[in-house]
């Protein structure tokens, strides 16, 4: 149930109108090697977004979800990898 662990961003697709939905937000990105892999992923963070009434029907690269960091300060963040899309969920990568 992603209800239970999700919180509220913004997503808005390209031209179209933005929604408000439930999402994860998992904040720590993979753990790359090296230290440029660690500069170059700082910015890019993964979120799994619902694919049903409350959430998105379809995802596409460069569409804009706005996501409060731990202090509420909403950031904009761009869809640069759609990871999946099973059971019920879209997994994404987004990067600031």
């Amino acid at each position: 149930n992603t209800n239970e662990l999700a919180e509220t961003i913004v997503y808005t697709p390209k031209n179209d109108v933005a929604k408000n939905i439930p999402a994860i937000v998992d904040r720590k990105p993979a753990g790359p090697q090296s230290v440029d892999q660690q500069r170059a992923m700082h910015d890019r963070f993964e979120v799994y977004l619902p694919d049903d009434a409350t959430g998105i029907a379809q995802v596409a690269i460069g569409d804009i979800l706005t996501i409060p960091d731990e202090a509420g300060v909403e950031t904009e963040c761009a869809v640069v990898n759609i990871l999946d899309h099973s059971f019920g969920s879209w997994h994404v990568e987004v990067q600031k």
